[in-house]
């Protein structure tokens, strides 16, 4: 039997990633960006806050290293991302995103709502090269932690050496 609802359009969601990397004297080394792959988990968090108006763990812009949290993780593998990851390949830190700004959808949707995440990470003990990174949320500090929210090649990889800070944005527009 044929379903006699049919639905004409589907939400979408898309994401960029922008990261820069500092020197200490405020100048910008490296300022790289580009698209993500939305992950099913990521999918799965946001069809379970619209069909309850709540995210399993907590709130999607709780600030707070509880469940609910939101991090950005980095890491070393350049493995291409695919919607069924569950995970980074090689994950090497991950910081709290910890500022976030939201515009909301004009009338008409001439401006689609968009969603922003930023954060940063200090000084490192030794160089290191950023080839991957992800989104996760209902997350902690702990590496692997949370539901993978979205997945991204840092194309081309940055370099962020001990005297140099990275600076992480994340959008997010339906």
């Amino acid at each position: 039997m044929q379903n006699d609802l049919y639905v004409a359009e589907q939400i979408g969601i898309t994401g960029h990633y922008r990261i820069r990397v500092i020197n200490q004297d405020g100048t910008v080394d490296q300022d790289v960006s580009g698209h993500n792959t939305m992950c099913n988990q990521g999918m799965w968090v946001l069809a379970n806050y619209l069909a309850s108006g709540s995210f399993v763990g907590g709130a999607i812009n709780q600030q707070t290293a509880t469940p609910g949290a939101i991090y950005l993780a980095l890491g070393t593998n350049n493995t291409t991302p695919a919607a069924t990851d569950t995970k980074l390949t090689a994950e090497h830190s991950r910081t709290l995103l910890t500022a976030t700004s939201y515009t909301p959808s004009t009338k008409g949707r001439s401006i689609a709502p968009t969603f922003s995440w930023f954060g940063a990470l200090g000084l490192p003990a030794t160089s290191w090269t950023a080839e991957e990174g992800g989104v996760f949320v209902n997350a902690s500090a702990t590496t692997n932690s949370g539901d993978i929210f979205d997945h991204f090649l840092v194309s081309p990889s940055v370099t962020q050496g001990t005297n140099q800070t990275l600076q992480i944005q994340v959008l997010f527009s339906l």
